[in-house]
């Protein structure tokens, strides 16, 4: 999200203020919880897909998580 967050919606630019920061993340927030369609909530927005009663069909596949080897 937070990649989606700084690219998607121009916030990984220096704001002038704190004020000014929060705005914009609330707003970028907002948008992406109820404009923006989501893949993995079958292309509705989160906030449609929270309303939705069952089983939403999955759009993506589990990673499996890996440890990558410490040198000793």
């Amino acid at each position: 999200v937070n990649g989606i967050l700084k690219h998607e919606f121009g916030l990984k630019r220096t704001f002038s203020n704190y004020g000014d920061a929060v705005n914009a993340v609330g707003k970028a927030i907002d948008y992406y919880n109820r404009v923006r369609p989501h893949m993995s909530c079958n292309y509705l927005t989160p906030n449609e897909a929270h309303t939705r009663t069952g089983p939403l069909a999955k759009k993506w596949k589990p990673r499996k998580k890996t440890m990558s080897k410490l040198p000793l």
